[in-house]
């Protein structure tokens, strides 16, 4: 069974004995944006899905700009079929900001999107660094899907880091003083060895959390994921898949001047 569809099941479960309302579909969104906050950052090139019952739900789009549903809107989210796993994803975020939530740390950013990415890479940076201070050694970090002011501070860390991607502008190019591999052919082998893999939430939506996680069990390697993505979702993962750390940022995302939320889940 997929992480995906664990994910499902245990929000049915969770959601019995809930209002009805609170689960109504009320909103869908779709937004094309080109982004890259400061001269240290790649441009990010994507669509982003939305939904909103009582809260956002985000799914950043794997398959493209989706079509929206009209027929979807007032109906209740649990009892829809999602048209693919950018719709499912959202949707499953969306059902998920309808429960109560706890996390260890939680990080209020106020400011424009320069200042707010500094403050996140800073976050999550940081919680590496603390699921590796016990390492009686020098730590071994893979970065899969690169964010330019996370990689760079990890790179000023002192900790020996990779990084890999899977768009062809970034690949074979050296950034932050880390060369840029190819994710479809290093993924499995960087992440099997090294100490700790930093991934993002977008890995839900295209399918490869699933052997991600696998091959980080098998290889008692530590994952941290930094999710906007599926943001709702970083509790339920390190309760039920064993994730050592999801630093959570659901929408509005920080590349928005104003308030970020930024939260960050442990496993222990």
């Amino acid at each position: 069974m997929t992480v995906l569809t664990q994910l499902r099941e245990i929000a049915l479960q969770k959601s019995q004995g809930l209002p009805d309302d609170d689960f109504t579909l009320c909103g869908q969104w779709t937004c094309d944006l080109l982004f890259s906050p400061n001269k240290g950052e790649r441009v990010f090139e994507y669509s982003v899905l939305l939904m909103q019952t009582l809260a956002q739900g985000a799914c950043y789009c794997a398959l493209g700009r989706p079509a929206l549903r009209k027929e979807f809107i007032g109906q209740d989210i649990r009892e829809l079929t999602a048209p693919d796993s950018d719709f499912e994803v959202a949707m499953l975020d969306t059902i998920y900001s309808g429960f109560a939530h706890s996390s260890q740390e939680e990080h209020i950013l106020v400011g424009n999107s320069v200042v707010k990415a500094q403050q996140r890479a800073a976050i999550v940076v940081n919680e590496v660094m603390r699921q590796l201070q016990d390492l009686p050694r020098r730590p071994k970090v893979v970065h899969v899907g690169v964010v330019g002011n996370i990689l760079k501070q990890l790179s000023e860390s002192g900790m020996e880091v990779y990084a890999t991607d899977l768009d062809p502008q970034l690949v074979d190019h050296r950034i932050h003083s880390v060369d840029i591999q190819n994710g479809a052919q290093h993924n499995y082998e960087l992440i099997g060895s090294s100490d700790l893999a930093l991934i993002t939430g977008m890995t839900l939506a295209t399918g490869t959390l699933d052997d991600i996680l696998q091959t980080a069990r098998e290889s008692n390697t530590k994952v941290v994921i930094f999710a906007e993505t599926g943001a709702w979702l970083g509790q339920e993962y390190c309760q039920s898949f064993g994730v050592d750390a999801v630093i959570s940022e659901p929408f509005p995302f920080y590349i928005f001047e104003g308030t970020s939320i930024i939260r960050v889940h442990r496993k222990d």
